[in-house]
């Protein structure tokens, strides 16, 4: 919301396609990882799917390493306070859970 309010739409373009790029580049590593954990599990099989993973893998660190620092920092920025608010949320929802199944009444909770 800030950078569309401060910044130029070519930042936009810039942050929303690498953030896309990070997206892939997990999947891709994913991918890897999983077929290593899970090699006879029921999915999909593509021929040369790891090769593939990793020709994607390859690519992403390579369009990403072309990003002007700038865009790199502002990339980085955001990932950092995505990072934030979901290790926020996720220790709010455990303590949630862990007050619920204790049978206190949780702070949070209206009366």
């Amino acid at each position: 919301m800030v950078l569309s309010i401060t910044g130029s739409y070519r930042w936009a373009v810039a942050v929303s396609s690498g953030a896309l790029l990070v997206i892939y580049m997990f999947v891709c590593a994913s991918l890897i990882r999983l077929r290593k954990l899970r090699p006879g599990a029921d999915a999909v099989r593509i021929p040369f799917g790891r090769t593939c993973a990793v020709i994607g893998l390859f690519f992403v660190v390579a369009v990403l390493s072309s990003l002007q620092v700038r865009e790199a920092l502002l990339l980085i920025l955001t990932a950092l306070i995505a990072a934030v608010n979901w290790f926020w949320v996720s220790r709010r929802k455990r303590k949630l859970i862990v007050e619920a199944f204790s049978g206190r009444p949780s702070p949070l909770a209206k009366s």
